[in-house]
């Protein structure tokens, strides 16, 4: 990778993989699984050689522990999406103190939190808006830092 390119990697973050599949399927058709089925990675070449990769992991009960482990880990996050369906008040509960923690770290790494109705909202066009406004909220990012 030269100097110019750019690899970017968004973590979606659900606590059911039927959930993920459906949101990244919707956005870009094919993705793949984990090896041990406990998550979904799609990766996306523009024509300018950047990368864009959204992985998808998450668990009942898990979802800010994963999140933290994967900081803990070193790796790579340029912006979190939580997709939770309505009424899974633990979730939100992971997903908002994900969130905290991650100000508390003094790292600047947007997160968004789509709480839906009903699974059927995750339609192309809605998904799509959804990973642009995570995409926009980490330019800004990017522009603050600069």
């Amino acid at each position: 990778m030269n100097d110019q390119e750019k690899f970017i990697r968004y973590l979606l973050l659900s606590p059911s993989s039927s959930i993920r599949q459906d949101f990244i399927g919707a956005v870009f058709e094919t993705f793949e699984l984990s090896p041990r089925g406990r998550g979904e990675k799609v990766t996306f070449f523009s024509d300018s050689d950047d990368t864009l990769e959204i992985v998808g992991i998450g668990e009942p009960g898990s979802l800010e522990a994963m999140g933290r482990k994967l900081f803990e880990r070193n790796v790579k996050v340029d912006g979190i999406l939580a997709l939770l369906p309505s009424g899974d008040t633990d979730s939100l509960e992971q997903a908002q103190s994900l969130a905290r923690w991650i100000r508390e770290s003094e790292q600047n790494i947007p997160m968004r939190t789509w709480v839906f109705e009903d699974q059927s909202e995750i339609d192309k066009e809605t998904a799509k808006k959804v990973l642009l406004a995570l995409m926009a909220d980490h330019e800004e990012v990017l522009k603050a830092n600069q």
